[in-house]
């Protein structure tokens, strides 16, 4: 092969490892940095909005957003900063982009259903504290807070309550079945627990049946039946042990 030809090959090659093995890799890189880049805006941002600084804050926060498209919690601090400023559009806005984004995002939830709620709109309101509450863990207070204010709405809106009723009655209901379910399950383990043990007990019996210890073979023996007395095995073998001791005795 001429020298011309091995060495356009060569570079062919070079080029396609480069863009197979090297470039994914620093891709990788260059995102992980600007997502790094953009939590130190929005530091940045949450300190200047706690300064008051609101004007700062909102440049701080676009800029995050603008180095991470995927940043939840930077949409949700624009929300909210927009929500103090009264700018309720924008607010709704950014809050909203924030559950797209990351639909388990449950603080955008929180600040939609409130914002909903202080603009009357109790129907929006209700929906978004009701996605809040199946988010969040029980005995979180944000939780708690979010029942309470759907419970509040369900008082006010017939169809909401009695809709919160229903849902009620078929969470208890699955809860008491799932419990039960669970009782039934300990039961079966434990059952099966002591099956086993009645079984080496029964292994044992036998085994001091043969050596002639009868006394020892009838103790394990009934303490295998205690454990197991459905096992007709086993109590077809106490009888043939009692009948031995019995034969003895005479």
């Amino acid at each position: 092969m001429p020298a011309k030809s091995y060495k356009s090959l060569l570079n062919k090659i070079t080029t396609i490892i480069l863009l197979v093995f090297v470039f994914p890799f620093a891709v990788s890189a260059q995102l992980e940095n600007l997502k790094q880049e953009a939590r130190v805006y929005r530091d940045k941002g949450y300190q200047a909005q706690g300064a008051g600084d609101l004007d700062t804050a909102k440049t701080y926060y676009q800029k995050a957003i603008e180095l991470d498209p995927l940043y939840t919690a930077a949409y949700n601090d624009l929300g909210v900063l927009y929500e103090t400023k009264g700018v309720k559009d924008k607010a709704e806005e950014n809050y909203l982009k924030a559950v797209q984004v990351d639909p388990y995002y449950q603080s955008a939830y929180f600040n939609l259903a409130n914002l909903y709620e202080e603009q009357g709109d109790l129907r929006k309101a209700a929906e978004f504290w009701k996605k809040r509450v199946k988010l969040g863990a029980a005995n979180d207070r944000w939780t708690q807070k979010a029942r309470q204010r759907l419970a509040n709405i369900g008082m006010i809106i017939e169809d909401i309550g009695q809709e919160l009723k229903q849902e009620e009655t078929a969470d208890l209901i699955k809860s008491l079945s799932t419990d039960k379910d669970y009782l039934e399950k300990k039961a079966g383990e434990v059952i099966t627990r002591q099956k086993q043990r009645a079984d080496m007990l029964f292994v044992g019996a036998q085994a001091y049946y043969s050596k002639g210890d009868f006394a020892a073979a009838l103790k394990d023996a009934g303490s295998a039946h205690f454990l197991d007395p459905a096992n007709s095995e086993i109590e077809k073998f106490i009888d043939k042990v009692r009948a031995q001791l019995s034969a003895y005795s005479q």
